[in-house]
């Protein structure tokens, strides 16, 4: 028999004790309870795991959104939670250092990678519809260096590198 993965093992034991058909006594042992799975309890305890992975996934991507995101860091939170947001608070990292002025400063200094620069002058403007590879359609909110935040149709904002879209 092929070993599992450990974590792979926890996911599996943690699933089993939640719908009750395992119980785990004091001293760390792992018992079988008295109920009698059904198959159908299995493909949902699969099911709600692949829900589960689908929900870390995409707060890892908003979590990695945040941290590449060119905008002012308070703007991204206040949208995120509904308030009102203000352009720019003058204090975080991205409004003391726009991230534009670092890429023309990466252009001026280093022109051997022009090809590289050239990928980064690509221009979304407000308004303009483009393509993302998992999320569709969306309509660009703003572009900031080569970040490019885009509104898709279920009102959920992302913010992406310009190379990764392509204008509709």
């Amino acid at each position: 028999m092929a070993e599992l993965p450990t974590a792979r093992l926890r996911v599996a034991l943690n699933l089993l004790k939640e719908a009750k058909l395992i119980r785990q006594s004091r001293d760390a042992r792992l018992h079988l309870t008295k109920r009698q799975p059904k198959p159908e309890q299995f493909e949902q305890l699969a099911d709600q795991h692949r829900v589960h992975l689908e929900n870390d996934k995409e707060a890892l991507e908003r979590m990695i959104g945040y941290a590449q995101s060119g905008f002012c860091r308070w703007k991204v939170l206040m949208t995120y939670f509904g308030e009102e947001a203000f352009d720019q608070c003058g204090g975080c990292d991205n409004c003391l250092h726009p991230p534009s002025a670092l890429v023309e400063t990466a252009e001026t200094k280093d022109e051997s990678s022009s090809e590289e620069a050239a990928e980064v002058k690509e221009v979304f403007t407000p308004g303009m519809m483009v393509k993302a590879p998992k999320y569709g359609q969306g309509q660009v909110q703003a572009q900031v260096g080569e970040q490019v935040t885009v509104l898709f149709p279920d009102n959920e904002t992302r913010t992406f590198l310009s190379t990764y879209l392509k204008p509709v």
